[in-house]
């Protein structure tokens, strides 16, 4: 049977977290940031894990992993995150970034699409998914692709 969980650890790099799972050879991914690197290491775990196989390895007990100055060791669950979970990260990233990108408050960006800004506020909480069209207009105004509104239906 499949452990539940498997330590992982993140290792802090100039820019970005390494992480890595001792126990689980080539399961390595990174993050942005630590949020970034905690939604990734649960993919990367459920990516690993996918692969048929009988027998994984046991987990490692936390007290026997040799860590860095800095590092932190979490145990992850596969897709510890849900999908929509993640897929909203992906969204206020991609329209925070956007609107830095370009210089522009979330109240310039409405004047210029055309929408009240309660409705960039209910995309950005992930209450509403836009319209293909309103996806297409924001992603072109924030220089993103706008497939990342639509990623279950690309799942489906």
């Amino acid at each position: 049977m499949k452990p539940i969980v498997y330590p992982a650890v993140f290792h802090k790099e100039e820019n970005a977290y390494l992480v890595e799972f001792p126990d689980l050879p080539g399961c390595i991914t990174y993050g942005n940031d630590l949020i970034e690197a905690f939604l990734m290491a649960g993919d990367a775990l459920k990516t690993w894990l996918c692969d048929p196989t009988d027998e994984y390895p046991a987990p490692t007990p936390l007290s026997e992993i040799k860590r860095q100055e800095g590092d932190l060791i979490q145990l992850i669950r596969p897709a510890l995150y849900r999908t929509e979970y993640a897929k909203q990260y992906w969204i206020e990233e991609a329209i925070e970034k956007g609107l830095d990108k370009r210089g522009l408050t979330q109240e310039q960006a409405c004047v210029i699409l055309g929408i009240e800004p309660a409705y960039l506020k209910d995309i950005l909480s992930g209450t509403i998914t836009p319209t293909h069209e309103m996806a297409e207009r924001i992603a072109l105004l924030l220089d993103f692709d706008p497939k990342i509104f639509f990623l279950d239906d690309e799942e489906e």
